[in-house]
């Protein structure tokens, strides 16, 4: 299923987020590699961005640069020191992170063989072992002192934008990570709720599962004709939960009539007898300001004000749909749930069925 896909991809890229930030924190390999495993983290993300940033990193920067590369550059931290206030603007060094770290790599080895000549000889000898004609041997210490600074200075340089550039993408990684971490709860809660919707909803009602179906796919579509039929399919579908949860009567309680069209009042009911206390008054809220948003969401496509409902607004009516019916059905038993799915009937008070309480 495509819900179950796009919440393994979620885990995926929460896991792969961890698992960079635990690279970086102890050091356990290379930045180059690193960012091999940032660039697979912006892809399952689709973050596009950073994607083409990880790829400069990985690969180098291109020649000439664009603008987006350029700005990535800076942002990494890659800015020439100095060139700021130069003509044309601020430079960047476009060596890639695997070319800088084996050049610094490279340089290193260098320098732990770079070793000054013995300044003294010994005895009976005519020359040092650095002899070369024509040089002499404060020439060569000259020589070997400013190719150590040389080196040095270029690692430093290095280093330093390997620094910076680290620095930027454990603050990409940190910040993937929290998003990631913060979007799977109201994901996991919603893909619960999800469940517990699509396994009894359909066992129940065949007819309301098929207008949840309905209202999705017509959420779907840029059209606000279209649009107005998803709310249209939304009423239905809690009309439909409403006639099996707790059929019309005569009967008006606390002056709420319970026919046949007061179905937002008959689920209230529904959940007045089922709970108590402070989960009554939510709930019972919740199942009040839901009908009310979507009748007044379908009067204001039925007045010709179809600017006034977009797409998010179709699209949350049907998530908080989503969530209610959740809710409303978790206040059944599961023998209550077999029950129903094997002959549906009313479980409110007119249906015959002891009212259910939960404190």
């Amino acid at each position: 299923m495509p819900g179950e896909t796009a919440h393994g991809t979620h885990a995926e890229a929460a896991a792969l987020a961890e698992e960079i930030l635990a690279d970086a924190e102890l050091n356990r390999i290379p930045l180059a590699n690193i960012t091999m495993k940032c660039a697979r983290l912006a892809r399952i993300t689709g973050n596009e961005d950073a994607l083409k940033w990880f790829q400069c990193e990985i690969g180098g920067y291109p020649s000439p640069l664009d603008d987006l590369s350029f700005r990535l550059g800076l942002a990494a931290g890659r800015s020439v020191s100095g060139t700021e206030n130069q003509e044309n603007g601020p430079k960047i060094w476009t060596g890639s992170i695997p070319a800088i770290e084996v050049s610094i790599s490279t340089l290193r080895q260098e320098l732990s063989t770079l070793n000054l000549p013995s300044l003294s000889l010994a005895e009976g000898e005519s020359s040092g072992p650095f002899h070369v004609p024509g040089l002499s041997l404060t020439g060569i210490v000259n020589s070997v002192l400013q190719r150590r600074r040389e080196i040095l200075a270029q690692v430093s340089r290095d280093a330093a934008i390997l620094a910076r550039v680290r620095a930027s993408v454990y603050r990409w990684a940190l910040e993937t990570y929290h998003v990631l971490r913060f979007g799977s709860t109201p994901s996991d809660a919603f893909q619960t709720a999800r469940t517990l919707v699509e396994t009894h909803l359909g066992a129940i009602s065949a007819d309301a599962l098929q207008k949840f179906v309905a209202a999705q796919q017509r959420a779907l579509s840029g059209s606000p004709e279209e649009w107005s039929q998803a709310l249209v399919s939304l009423r239905r579908l809690l009309k439909t939960v409403a006639d099996v949860l707790y059929t019309p009567t005569d009967t008006v309680i606390d002056g709420h009539p319970l026919h046949d069209e007061n179905y937002i009042n008959r689920l209230w009911q529904f959940v007045k007898e089922r709970t108590r206390g402070d989960q009554a008054a939510i709930l019972a809220a919740e199942v009040q300001f839901i009908g009310q948003r979507i009748d007044a969401l379908y009067d204001l496509t039925n007045k010709g004000t179809h600017d006034a409902v977009g797409r998010t607004e179709v699209d949350l009516a049907v998530v908080h749909i989503y969530l209610l019916v959740a809710d409303l059905l978790s206040l059944l038993s599961p023998d209550e749930l077999g029950r129903l799915a094997q002959a549906p009937a009313a479980f409110g008070s007119n249906g015959g069925m002891a009212p259910k309480a939960s404190g």
